[in-house]
């Protein structure tokens, strides 16, 4: 059984399990064999007794004993009952179906239970569970990965007083407890889960410590209304600040979208109060959906507000089956202590148009001023092509813009910025003797220098071509001549060609020439499709067996008569357990050996791992970075272990960790130092459900709070 919301895997096979077990035992055909029968004697009481077994379908349900009173309708089975279906199998003392009421009861009932995203069967036992329609309890319930020996308690378990399920609403659970080992180390009296996708179920505590906040304690409860709409009440401390309080509350979700609000307010280092509003709202309506976002955020001191700042976004996306339409507005505007206005969209839109026509337009912006700077930039593209078996015919108007003068991070200074394409027309086809053929013609604009021009362009393109020469030689070539006219009177003509042979000189060796070489002639107007002559010869010689593997290349550049760098590597495998690991780059100009590295792997025993490498410069003879790992299997389920990366010339650790940790019955607990953050963790982590983990952390200036564990529980 596979159940699509994780957050009550457990508790929703459940229900599915026993609400079944009605239709089940209320369905015809029905198979019933036991050792002996007790028929109908004019009590309208039917009674199997002796290794029942009841078929129906794919399910099966076994017991001592079978009673069905017809005039009551109940169904009673007793002693040893187990229902299976598929991979779900619960068992019990004993199981009362009202088939009037529908109401289904499990008296101490064992379950195994598979669930989506947890690794292996759940034991799952509550002593009384009631199924009907709508509504499961289940009183004194407990949950545990680990299956150990019938006179062996699990290592851990959780364990609730009572839970109760609304399908697809809500699961309200109260005083579920954590145990390890029989030690209760995490207790909750009461909360309330949505069983709503993508809903943000519960959070536990966090606690840190922060430069400008000082210690602080941040905790989320959540709630669930009747209505099934839901929120979070949000109530933190901070040392320097005080208490901060706010609300993000969910008003709508349906099939028609959803709708969240936000208000929260904390004290800030001025004496005076941080605000935030925020508003977002989805639509979906057939197959168009809208997004909206507003945010509000305030800041004042003593002598009044100091900052704000306004967000607003608005998202529209279409699909259909001829295509789809998508379309981003965003806004932002600061104002006080770090001013900036900035606007940004962007819009798509891709159809398909009758006689395999496709059309595709763009069209992106941005615009950002502060005080002391402001940059703007447009781009927008609009494609009609059609891709027919011969040929395809495209038709483009366009203004690309250069990357990096989008790029905020680098200098607004660039050789070109804008490209204008107003309009492109170009036809490409292979029906030339499979040559590939491109022909075009287009008006151009290049900013900031305002060249404008007429290009008219022709590719002749040679597909990359296999022929082998005899059992172990292979030739490989491409070529392609691209002439370019412009209305400037310039004219650019270049040719390419890549050649490539690869020889295999023994069963384990190859050896493997490439040439890359372009001339050009002439010269273009423009900056952004300048071409540079170009003419490389790349090496290659490999060796591949199973004990080895290994390479070594070189490069020539012909033009300029140097050799770039050689690198070789190797690895060895000398024994199952034992590999070697080698590299180095080597200065043909020079003839000197610049970098060697190498690395050990040894695993001498079962859960042992050692690596150990290093990293040295040639010519400053001295070893630049040393690298070691090491693990080791402990008695009594113990391992240990460190990672390090030592710099030499910076006398540093980049990278630092030791651990121990135990690792048995069905979970781990790992004590972790990390030496370059110069923090200390304990963590804790149930094998069985991915990224399960509960970790508490310290440094010098702080203290960490992490965990995974009850989220992946409860599917959040």
């Amino acid at each position: 059984m596979n159940l699509g919301i994780r957050g009550s895997a457990c508790a929703l096979s459940l229900l599915a399990v026993l609400a079944l077990a009605g239709v089940v035992l209320a369905a015809d055909p029905v198979s019933v064999q036991a050792d002996g029968f007790n028929f109908w004697d004019g009590s309208g009481v039917f009674v199997a007794a002796g290794n029942v077994t009841v078929r129906w379908r794919d399910t099966v349900v076994t017991s001592d004993s079978l009673r069905y009173d017809a005039d009551a309708g109940l169904l009673v089975f007793e002693g040893n009952v187990v229902y299976v279906e598929g991979d779900q199998e619960l068992a019990g003392a004993r199981l009362v179906y009202d088939l009037n009421a529908e109401e289904a009861v499990f008296h101490d009932l064992d379950a195994i239970l598979y669930a989506e995203g947890v690794d292996g069967p759940m034991y799952v036992h509550g002593q009384r569970v009631t199924s009907t329609s709508g509504h499961v309890l289940i009183e004194g319930g407990r949950l545990t990965t680990c299956q150990c020996e019938e006179d062996r308690p699990p290592a851990y378990h959780f364990a609730a007083r009572e839970l109760e399920i609304y399908p697809g609403e809500r699961l309200i659970v109260r005083g579920v407890t954590f145990y390890e080992h029989g030690v209760p180390l995490l207790y909750l009296p009461y909360m309330t889960l949505s069983l709503r996708q993508d809903v943000s179920h519960f959070d536990l505590p966090q606690i840190g410590y922060s430069s400008r906040t000082g210690w602080y304690i941040k905790t989320t409860y959540n709630y669930v209304l009747s209505s099934g709409l839901y929120g979070a009440l949000l109530m933190d401390y901070f040392q320097r600040l005080g208490p901060g309080a706010g609300v993000r509350h969910t008003y709508r979700h349906d099939e028609s979208g959803k709708g969240t609000v936000l208000v929260y307010s904390v004290g800030n280092e001025s004496g005076g109060v941080d605000g935030s509003l925020g508003w977002d709202r989805e639509w979906t309506l057939d197959r168009w959906r809208l997004g909206t976002s507003l945010s509000y955020d305030v800041s004042s001191g003593l002598s009044g507000i100091e900052s704000e700042e306004v967000r607003a976004q608005v998202q529209l996306e279409q699909t259909t089956g001829p295509g789809t339409t998508r379309g981003q507005l965003e806004y932002r505007l600061a104002v006080g202590t770090d001013p900036v206005e900035r606007l940004s969209g962007s819009a798509a839109l891709q159809r398909s148009l009758a006689g395999d026509w496709q059309l595709q337009m763009r069209v992106e912006g941005f615009e950002h001023e502060t005080p002391t700077t402001l940059r703007r930039w447009l781009g927008y593209g609009a494609e009609l092509r059609k891709a027919a078996r011969d040929y395809t015919l495209t038709v483009r108007v366009e203004q690309q813009v250069n990357p990096d003068y989008k790029d905020e991070s680098k200098s607004p200074t660039q050789p070109w910025t804008h490209v204008s394409r107003l309009p492109e027309v170009t036809l490409e086809t292979r029906a030339l003797a499979g040559l590939d053929l491109r022909a075009g013609v287009a008006r151009l604009k290049e900013e900031p220098a305002g060249t404008a021009a007429w290009r008219g362009e022709a590719r002749l393109g040679v597909p990359t071509r296999s022929l082998r020469l005899g059992g172990r030689s292979v030739l490989t070539a491409s070529a392609t001549l691209l002439g370019r006219a412009y209305s400037t009177d310039d004219r650019q003509l270049s040719f390419e060609t890549r050649t490539g042979l690869s020889q295999q000189l023994a069963t384990p060796l190859n050896l493997s020439l490439q040439h890359t070489y372009r001339q050009v002639w002439g010269s273009t107007p423009f900056r952004f499709d300048r071409l540079s002559p170009q003419s490389t010869l790349t090496a290659r010689l490999s060796w591949r067996s199973a004990s080895l593997t290994a390479g070594a290349s070189a490069s020539y550049n012909m033009l300029t008569q140097a050799w770039g760098a050689a690198t070789l590597n190797a690895t060895a495998r000398v024994a199952a357990n034992l590999s070697v690991r080698a590299a180095a780059s080597y200065d043909i100009e020079d003839a000197s050996w610049q970098q060697v590295a190498g690395a050990i792997d040894w695993q001498p025993a079962d859960g042992w791992i050692i690596r150990v490498g290093g990293q040295y410069n040639v010519p400053k003879e001295s070893f630049e970075r040393v690298d070691a790992q090491l693990e080791m299997a402990l008695p009594g389920g113990w391992k240990a272990g460190l990672t390090a990366i030592y710099t030499v010339a910076n006398n540093t650790f980049p990278r630092s960790e030791v651990f121990i940790a135990h690792d048995a019955d069905c979970r781990v607990i790992r004590l972790r130092y990390d030496h370059q953050r110069e923090e200390i963790w304990l963590e804790y982590e149930i094998t069985a459900f991915p990224s399960s983990r509960v970790a508490v952390g310290a440094a010098q200036d702080k203290l960490m709070f992490e965990s995974d564990a009850l989220s992946d529980f409860l599917g959040l």
